[in-house]
């Protein structure tokens, strides 16, 4: 819960707020696509309390068939119609937690996407994502157990491990790795 990891009151009503919070938009089991419309939607588009917009997708367009040019493709239009909804707002961008486990169990070959997926979001590859002020990534490397899979103490517990949701520690890992991304462009959180 990124909450208690930045130490502040939740509340989706920014105006009433003594201290930055974050407002989630994330819809669970959501594509990008999904996500876009949520963001279309939102109440808050434009809004000049805000300070910093994060970027962090699953893996849900790779596993709804999604190819690799179509999943940076839609990416970068998130990316792009968040730059023009809040002009010189800065953007991180999130790197997809490690989960080969789950990918290797659906289909082998979606683990290569990942990795693609990854180089684009920080920067690399053929079709780099840009606009993007940071890129969030340390959580990949430290909850990685070398192979790309979710390391055990990183995964949600017991029957509930799939190799791809992160539990308590992991959700933490990420977001102090997100802060630390904020910290690294001049936000505290």
């Amino acid at each position: 819960n990124l909450t208690n990891i930045f130490g502040f009151l939740y509340t989706r009503d920014i105006t009433r707020r003594s201290k930055p919070g974050v407002i989630s938009q994330a819809l669970s089991g959501s594509t990008i696509t999904g996500e876009q419309g949520a963001f279309d939607a939102s109440v808050y588009k434009g809004s000049p309390h805000i300070r910093a917009i994060i970027i962090q997708v699953g893996i849900n367009d790779i596993l709804q068939g999604a190819s690799t040019a179509t999943f940076v493709s839609r990416y970068q239009a998130l990316v792009n119609d968040v730059a023009a909804a809040f002009p010189g707002i800065p953007i991180v961008g999130v790197k997809l937690s490690p989960c080969r486990t789950y990918l290797d169990l659906n289909d082998p070959g979606q683990y290569a996407q990942w990795l693609l997926v990854n180089i684009a979001i920080g920067g690399g590859g053929g079709t780099p994502i840009t606009g993007l002020a940071a890129v969030t990534s340390s959580h990949v490397t430290t909850m990685n157990d070398g192979s790309d899979h979710l390391a055990a103490a990183y995964c949600l517990p017991g029957s509930f491990n799939d190799g791809l949701h992160p539990g308590q520690l992991g959700r933490k890992t990420i977001g102090l790795a997100i802060r630390a991304s904020l910290v690294g462009i001049g936000i505290t959180p």
